[in-house]
This record gives C-alpha cells, structure tokens and sequence, in this order.
C-alpha cells in the first residue's frame, strides 16, 4: 500500500468517499465515509443539543422554572392570553455550561417579564417584557458568571391604528394621545376637519421673547390671515365662558408662585413692525399692577403708540375706571355720579384750542345789608368753562317775611375762588326799573351788588316768593 503522499490528489469530495479512523474502542484501523464524518461535526460542534421545554401559563404572575442541565434550551411559552406579568427561573449557575443558550419564544405578550438569577451575578440586557411571537435569546459566561442578552425583542406592546405609540417602558410600546389618521393630527382626542387639534390647555414655557407661539404668515400679499383665533360652542354660556387669551404672571418660580407688588407688568399685547432693518415696536396695550398683591388686588391698562421712533403711553385706564389721555389730562369718570367728561379745575395746557378747564358748583351768599325781614334764604350757582363765569344767585322769601335791598351799599360776598378775577373788573346786567344786578372788584373785595337809579325805589321782594338774579358771563 503506498504511503499518503504517493497517492494522486482530488478537488472534489462526495459523501461516499472513505476515510481512513483509528476506532479507538476496538483498536484497529477502519474507514469512515465522508457524509459520516461530517454528521458527526455538525452534532458535536455546530448544532449543540438543545432541550425542549414547554409551559401554558393561565394566570398572570406566573413562576417558570427552567430545568438544571448544561444543555441550551428551547423554551416554548404558550400563555392562555395576555399576562401581566412572569417570572423565569433560570438554570442554577453551578451546572451551566459555558456558552450555553436560552432560546425563549412566547405566543402571547408579557407585559413585565422578570428573571430569577439562581446564583448568576447577573442578567444583562434583558427586556422587562416580550410581545406576542417574539423571542429573546441568553448565553452564559462562565468566567463572569454571568448570563447576557444576544438576541431581543426590538419592541413589545400592541397599538391601535392611527395612535402613534409610545414607550412606556424601555423596551415596551402601548398608544399614545396623538392621533393622525393621514390627514389631520390630533392630541388628546379625535381628529377634526382641522390640520391639528389639540384637546385640553396648550402651554408654551419661553426661555426669551424669541420664543412661545408664534404665527406666521409667508404669503407675499397683505391679505390678512388669522394669528390666533378661539371658538367656543359651550351651548349655555356662563359669565365666564367668553375668556379667548389670558396672560398669567405672579412672581416667584412656577412651581411655586409668588404675589405681585406694585409696578409688576401683568400682560401685555404687543405690536411689532419691520423698518427694513428689524422689527421695532409699534404700539402695545399692557396691564399693570398698582398695589401689592398680597394685600389689595389692583391694577391698571395703558395704551401706548409709537411716533418718530418714541413710544409712549397715550391712554390709561386706572384702577377706577377713569380714562386718561397723555395721563391725566382729560379724565372720562366712570365712578357713577360723576360720569361724563372731566376737565380739571384750572387750565394745564397753554394751547388756546384745547379746552382743558372745567368746573361748576353751589355756594352760600353771604348778604350784607339790612333789608331781611323775617326768614330769606340765599343760594348761589357758578359754572366756569375755561376763563368764562357764568354767576347766579337765588333769594328765597319765607312766609310773612320780605326782602329788600335798602341801598346801594347791601351786597353778597363769600364767592368760590374759582369765580374771582385775577384783576380788578365791573361787569352786570339791566333788570326793571333801571335796576343794575352786576359783579365787581377793588382790590382784594369781590361783590356781588343790586344798584338802582336815584330817585327810584329800592328793589323788594314779597313773601312767599323765590327769584334767581343771574349775571352776564364774564371772564376771570
């Protein structure tokens, strides 16, 4: 018999060929064909034996121990339905083999799968649930004592169509509250005609005034377009119902907010335009608080435009109810009996067309002179627009008495400052029996008088009778 290297070479390998095995059991030389040997390395190296084991949970929380043996293992999990949750036992660590595997397929979900280490140091990387027909796989280390995750679920859970999902635990999926059914998105409710609806508050937490909510219009026409726009279909409306923008603001964290003080800003509404360089402000419409929070809850609206660049206040509204222009100028008081428009009591604007002096009133004449009898009662009105005074004064006769100016010396003091003259004057009226009623001043002295011609009797008044002597207007 030549030896190997006499005999001729051969590329091509069939399962029939024969190969020359020492059989160690009997001692002797024998042959072995080829399909035999590579039976045999494929049962002892690349395919190891793998024990089958099955189990049909019923309950959820469920324990499986895993059977004591070197061999890998096919675990065959079929649950009756969902469970909760389960529990495997895995081999106990002293009779693993190194490089031993764990197949694990399940027919239903898992939600919590946990693992009992049965004297392994750990378990690394495996999912705390499966799904239904998934499978995850597990190899021991014999060095670190140590089972690892080779093979997993990417994801476990179920959804609905048109949720999107979301992970509620790191390797488990479920629904989410956002909704797209391919042509509308919706979070926390159905989908609506609109491109996205939003069901519940929308908040928007801003580190700086770049950011919030902001709407943008790309078209390149001036059309308007809505911004910002509330409905509200409440049915029966209550008295708060109507409420479209709210601006919040306390001081303090969000987590724990703080009252305002005086002078806070509350809100504002704000109008920006573009002077081809940047976005300037334009005009703004902003709350303020004017007490202490804690204490009082008061607050007042200013109105602000913009000219040449400045802007400014222009219109307030204050805590009362008063309207200011160019604060306190002109005064609207919305405080019940004085409704209407105020002026202040003396002017404050030098410009001759601005009316912005005002003022009316009663006063108590005061007679000097000797012609009562009996009970005369005396009442005086002023109305004064600007520098114009307009002055009357009221005599009022009670029974069996009279009245009557005795000479040309009986006159009225005790006017209001607002009808006086800065300068000396004389101004009056004609009334019968070339009887002159009329107003003057020397020096210091303001009177009112009744002056009658010579010869002419004095001006009586009966009993019984009340008459009003007014003055033509003069000016102060």
């Amino acid at each position: 018999m030549p030896t190997i290297n006499e005999l001729a070479s051969t590329n091509t390998i069939t399962g029939s060929d024969q190969f020359p095995v020492y059989v160690s059991g009997n001692g002797d030389a024998r042959k072995a064909s080829a399909s035999t040997l590579l039976a045999y390395i494929q049962s002892a190296w690349m395919d190891p034996t793998f024990t089958r084991v099955t189990a049909s949970p019923t309950l959820a929380g469920f324990t499986l121990a895993l059977p004591t043996t070197a061999n890998s293992l096919f675990v065959l999990l079929t649950p009756t339905g969902t469970m909760a949750t389960g529990t495997i036992v895995l081999p106990a660590a002293a009779s693993a083999a190194d490089g031993q595997e764990i197949v694990l397929y399940t027919s239903q979900e898992v939600t919590a799968l946990s693992f009992t280490l049965n004297g392994a140091t750990a378990l690394n990387g495996a999912p705390s649930g499966i799904q239904g027909g998934g499978s995850l796989t597990l190899r021991y280390d014999a060095l670190s004592v140590a089972w690892y995750t080779t093979d997993k679920p990417v994801s476990v859970g179920s959804g609905t169509a048109d949720y999107l999902p979301k992970w509620t635990a790191p390797t488990t999926l479920a629904n989410s509250i956002v909704r797209d059914n391919g042509t509308a998105v919706a979070i926390g409710g159905a989908p609506s005609g609109d491109r996205l609806t939003v069901y519940g508050t929308v908040q928007a937490t801003a580190a700086d005034e770049s950011n919030g909510f902001n709407a943008i219009n790309s078209s390149s026409t001036a059309a308007r377009f809505p911004g910002y726009r509330a409905y509200n279909y409440a049915g029966a409306f209550a008295a708060t119902s109507e409420t479209v923008f709210e601006a919040s603001t306390a001081r303090g964290t969000f987590a724990a907010p703080a009252a305002l003080l005086s002078g806070d800003r509350i809100g504002a509404l704000s109008f920006w335009g573009h002077d081809g360089a940047g976005f300037f402000s334009a005009a703004s419409v902003y709350a303020r608080a004017t007490s202490n929070w804690a204490a009082a809850r008061a607050s007042e609206l200013y109105f602000q435009t913009t000219n040449a660049g400045t802007t400014a206040d222009r219109l307030r509204i204050a805590p009362t109810g008063n309207v200011e222009l160019a604060t306190a100028n002109t005064v609207f008081n919305a405080s019940g009996a004085g409704q209407g428009v105020r002026l202040p009591a003396s002017p404050s604007n030098p410009d001759p067309n601005v009316l912005d002096a005002y003022e009316e009133g009663t006063f108590t004449p005061v007679y000097n002179g000797a012609g009562i009898v009996g009970t005369v009662t005396f009442a005086g009105r002023y109305q004064r627009t600007v520098n114009q005074v307009t002055v009357d004064i009221q005599i009022t006769v009670g029974a069996a008495s009279s009245f009557t100016f005795t000479s040309a010396t009986d006159w009225f003091d005790n006017f209001p400052a607002a009808v006086v003259p800065a300068a000396d004057m004389l101004a009056g009226n004609a009334l019968a029996d070339d009887v002159m009623f009329w107003v003057g001043k020397a020096g210091a002295t303001f009177r009112a008088k009744f002056q009658k011609s010579a010869g002419l009797p004095a001006p009586f008044q009966p009993a019984s009778t009340s008459i009003r002597y007014t003055l033509a207007t003069y000016l102060v």
